[in-house]
């Protein structure tokens, strides 16, 4: 809440929707009303209800807004910059999803993520938009629906599916830092990979025939099964033959092809 406080661009509104905690959130909330409110600056509103999870409390805030785009932000993700609304102001965008990059720390060091510069099928397949740096804008949800509060963990990258990829929503990737993102979020928990996959399912089947899915389940099942070979392979000549194991590797199997190719060449004569 300090990062939004701090920003150097005043038109925009702050909507906190809390789902009725007890850890003392509520408390911090009615800190910063009396902050936003003693400096006139911005916008402020809040509620603290119980609700149905995360994309229903999005849900919730995106009934309440009133502004152009819209840009969400998680319990402990924040602002990296005190400039980023004014930045993306600057860009004068006019298309349904604006996205940037987040930052994240992992073991103590910070690492940049960017959203790709274009989005279609085979991108969203593969993964989905960083939802802490995607301004979206506040038309988008009435033409293409809401979040599906259905959806636990999956329901951003549902709605970009079938706002973008089905839709024809506009696309933009601009190159500004946007947020840091807290990886402890429910998203980030490798134990809901299972819970993961059964909402991509259920998303396709929304849109396609079950065969269809099961198709390209399977060959996304061999396509990681050949990465995830490929990448063991990679780390065992690296740790063989150094950092340039791979490419050694490369060159002695291009020097056996060739030996091969001299033999039969030189037995035929």
């Amino acid at each position: 809440m300090q990062s939004v406080y701090e920003q150097d661009f005043n038109d925009f509104e702050y909507i906190v929707v809390d789902g009725a905690s007890t850890d003392g959130s509520v408390e911090v909330i009615n800190e910063y009303r009396s902050l936003f409110e003693a400096g006139a600056r911005i916008a402020f509103q809040s509620e603290s209800k119980p609700d149905k999870g995360i994309f229903n409390a999005m849900n919730k805030g995106i009934l309440k807004s009133c502004g152009e785009y819209l840009l969400f932000l998680n319990s402990g993700d924040y602002l990296v910059a005190p400039t980023v609304l004014s930045s993306f102001v600057q860009y004068g965008a006019t298309e349904d999803y604006v996205c940037g990059n987040i930052r994240v720390c992992l073991n103590g060091k910070y690492e940049l993520r960017t959203n790709p510069k274009k989005v279609d099928f085979v991108c969203l397949n593969r993964g989905t938009l960083l939802h802490q740096a995607s301004f979206i804008k506040r038309t988008a949800f009435d033409r293409y629906g809401m979040y599906n509060e259905m959806d636990r963990i999956r329901g951003d990258w549902e709605h970009s599916l079938r706002s973008i990829v089905v839709g024809g929503a506009s696309y933009r990737y601009v190159d500004l830092t946007v947020s840091h993102f807290d990886i402890t979020g429910v998203s980030s928990s490798g134990a809901l990979r299972d819970f993961f996959a059964k909402e991509k399912r259920d998303a396709y089947l929304s849109l396609m025939p079950e065969y269809v899915v099961d198709a390209l389940e399977y060959y996304d099942e061999l396509e990681n099964t050949y990465l995830s070979r490929l990448h063991s392979y990679y780390e065992y000549m690296t740790i063989k033959n150094g950092k340039m194991g791979f490419v050694i590797d490369v060159i002695l199997w291009i020097k056996r092809i060739k030996r091969r190719v001299f033999k039969t060449t030189a037995n035929s004569n």
